[in-house]
This record gives C-alpha cells, sequence and structure tokens, in this order.
C-alpha cells in the first residue's frame, strides 16, 4: 500500500505540474510578442510530463496487478 500511495501521490504531482505549465502556455498564447524559444520550451516540457503521467499510470497498474490482496482489496471499493 505504501508504493501504492508514493506512485498515486507522484502521479498528481506530475498533473499539478501539467496544470500549471498549461496555464503558464495559455498565458503567453495571449501575452503579446512572446519569444519562440518559450513556447517551444514550455510545449516540450508539457510533452515529458505527459510521458512521466504515462510512466507513473503504467507502474501503478503494474503495482495493482503483481499484487492479488491490493488487486482484490481495490477492486472491492
Amino acid at each position: 500500500m505504501l508504493h501504492l500511495r508514493n506512485l498515486t501521490r507522484y502521479h498528481l504531482q506530475l498533473q499539478e505540474q501539467k496544470t500549471a505549465l498549461g496555464n503558464i502556455k495559455h498565458s503567453k498564447e495571449s501575452a503579446h510578442d512572446v519569444q519562440k524559444f518559450i513556447m517551444q520550451s514550455n510545449q516540450k516540457l508539457i510533452k515529458q510530463l505527459d510521458v512521466q503521467i504515462l510512466n507513473c499510470k503504467s507502474a501503478i497498474e503494474k503495482l495493482i496487478k503483481s499484487d492479488t490482496g491490493l488487486s482484490k482489496k481495490l477492486k472491492n471499493s
């Protein structure tokens, strides 16, 4: 359960970071004369976070499948 809690908290942190970067992207898109580098860098960070979010989801699923007790517990809740 400790590993699952750590992974789900990390997943939440990644989601929050993606939201923050998305908000920055939106504000920069609305701003006047923003450097192209900033926009590209922001977009690259968002894509990297997407990959990390998928990896984290996979790790969560793998952990649940590897622990039959945990799997049953989550199915019952």
